[in-house]
């Protein structure tokens, strides 16, 4: 494993990525996509005033206190995942660590259950694309001994991943998806494989969704492969990304 390791590092080894203001580099130039900028391609904007406007009409307040609402409830959220997330890196390496949250016991629950022949190659991975120029993190990758091919894996902590508004649909390639959180996740994750399989090709067999609940449980959800239809996009808009 340690080798496999190294091949990954090495590969890697020229990007940077700046968590405080959510950007990376290769050899000091920036990156001017990431893979969320790219999932962010088949989403339409959420429309914060026309929305927060109706909400606030029906419930007979300020539209200032939704926006407000909505707000403390998004930072929160981040607030929560990102405890989480960094509870996930370091519990796989150490995992004596005590859990502070349900979040943190869902982690702790997933590594207990995970089989013997799944191995960690490692956590928090930063990957970029060599020719279509953009990045991103998979918070784990995995080795199947048996298969002897790799898994890539992502800690989620919606509250909801299935949640979608009146049957709205994505965009682009993906207008047939409905627009919610599972479907966005499927896209970031074969986009994860694309950057991942320059360094061993084909070698990516499954990709999985990690549901952390408050409660310490954890649900696992396998994704769709859209490798080769994110291929066609990105070569159809390099012009765009570079």
């Amino acid at each position: 494993m340690e080798k496999k390791v190294k091949i990954v590092k090495d590969y890697f080894k020229d990007l940077k990525f700046f968590e405080k203001e959510h950007y990376y580099t290769v050899k000091n130039n920036k990156l001017t996509y990431s893979v969320s900028n790219i999932v962010d391609k088949f989403v339409e904007p959420f429309d914060t005033y026309n929305i927060s406007k109706n909400v606030a009409k029906k419930r007979g307040i300020k539209q200032e206190e939704v926006v407000k609402e909505w707000q403390d409830i998004n930072l929160l959220s981040i607030k929560e995942g990102n405890q989480a997330h960094l509870f996930g890196e370091k519990y796989c390496l150490n995992n004596n660590l005590k859990p502070k949250t349900g979040l943190d016991k869902a982690i702790i629950k997933f590594w207990k259950e995970i089989p013997g022949y799944i191995k960690l190659v490692l956590p928090e991975q930063i990957m970029y694309h060599k020719k279509y120029l953009f990045a991103g993190t998979t918070d784990i990758l995995l080795y199947d001994t048996c298969k002897e091919k790799y898994i890539i894996a992502d800690y989620k902590t919606n509250k909801d991943i299935f949640k979608n508004f009146k049957n709205k649909k994505m965009l682009g390639e993906f207008s047939k998806l409905l627009d919610n959180p599972l479907n966005h996740y499927q896209i970031q994750l074969s986009l994860y494989q694309i950057l991942f399989e320059q360094v061993f090709k084909e070698s990516v067999y499954k990709r999985l969704i990690i549901w952390l609940k408050r409660d310490g449980t954890y649900e696992l959800y396998e994704t769709c492969d859209f490798k080769e239809k994110l291929l066609l996009y990105l070569e159809k808009n390099k012009k765009l990304l570079l």
